[in-house]
């Protein structure tokens, strides 16, 4: 079997390769393999590494070892979809541009489905609306990737394939809580690396060469506003309101609150260790990018705020036990995953 072919069959209960002719995808493959091989010259030892899509609407990505013994990471189309029909509208949106269709996810079972009637072109938006929108799509568009080559790079997808025969795919639900447990500690994982790979290459301005970039992110506090704002509108696809226990532990992936918790943790450790100084002011600005975020994605779709509840669930006591365990389940995990990483991976702390 050659490379598609290998993709579809590892992702085949996922929906399978996406490969017909489109080119709203056409710039992805290059996105991809651009950023891959920038990640290989500061990991010299991740593997190669093939990139797809999947066809399905689910908000979901994947990435597995296939039949080859390659690597291989697929994104639904209908993720990629939707996070830029969101950030396309709520720039018309700022440009006041008049637009009938409305962001529309679909509930389907225990996932998210993105609705593709709702994706319409939009004209007229003004630049700086225009400019932000890129701003944001790139970092999210980056974050997902990072997300998903820390699993590789670190062992996550050989270990998960060597003691369960798996894939790691982020938004489905699990039976098994030992298996969860497992899932969401490697998830919190993919999660910090990519957000490090993000404050670093702010810090060393490799992020982006174009103006775009500089005029909206040119300063640590800016960036961290336009870094919370995206974060918070992407994981407010998902919901804000998965707060119970039986949902906890059903999740490959943390809900929302959580992550949005342990990506606030992770920011200021990294802050605390630069010893940065005004760090509490620039944790400020991602949070206020967050709350703002909030109030522009109710604008175009069919959302309420939640922010203040969401607010609530960060500091709940319910969401800072779950944090606590999955920490504690790092420090075990850690070890196991040695044999298995291509890179260093961070100590317990």
């Amino acid at each position: 079997m050659n490379r598609e072919e290998t993709f579809d069959k590892l992702f085949k209960k996922k929906g399978g390769i996406y490969n017909t002719p489109d080119p709203f995808f056409f710039s992805f493959f290059e996105f991809f393999d651009v950023h891959i091989d920038a990640m290989r010259k500061m990991y010299p030892k991740l593997p190669p590494i093939y990139c797809g899509l999947i066809n399905s609407d689910f908000l979901n990505a994947s990435a597995g070892k296939g039949d080859d013994c390659e690597y291989y990471i697929g994104f639904n189309t209908g993720l990629l979809k939707a996070v830029n029909d969101l950030f396309l509208k709520i720039a018309a949106s700022k440009s006041r541009q008049e637009f009938d269709t409305k962001i529309s996810l679909i509930r389907e079972g225990d996932g998210v489905k993105y609705d593709d009637r709702s994706s319409i072109s939009i004209f007229g938006i003004n630049q700086e609306d225009h400019n932000i929108m890129v701003c944001h799509n790139t970092l999210i568009n980056k974050f997902l990737l990072y997300h998903e080559v820390c699993h590789v790079l670190r062992g996550h997808i050989d270990f998960f394939k060597n003691n369960f025969n798996a894939i790691i795919s982020e938004g489905d639900y699990e039976k098994d809580k030992s298996k969860v447990n497992i899932q969401q500690t490697l998830e919190m994982d993919a999660d910090s690396f990519a957000v490090n790979c993000l404050i670093g290459q702010f810090r060393e301005q490799t992020f982006s060469r174009k103006p775009y970039w500089t005029e909206n992110c040119g300063d640590i506090n800016s960036f961290m506003y336009h870094f919370g704002y995206s974060l918070n509108a992407f994981f407010k696809l998902f919901g804000y309101y998965e707060s119970s226990s039986d949902i906890h532990h059903r999740l490959h992936h943390p809900i929302p609150s959580v992550r949005m918790s342990m990506i606030l943790g992770n920011v200021s450790t990294i802050f605390e260790r630069e010893k940065r100084p005004n760090a509490e002011v620039a944790l400020n600005y991602l949070i206020q990018g967050g709350i703002k975020a909030d109030e522009d994605l109710c604008e175009v779709s069919y959302m309420e705020r939640t922010y203040k509840e969401f607010a609530e669930l960060l500091s709940s006591t319910n969401n800072k036990a779950h944090v606590e365990g999955i920490m504690d389940n790092w420090k075990e995990l850690r070890l196991k995953l040695l044999p298995y990483a291509y890179a260093t991976l961070p100590l317990s702390e």
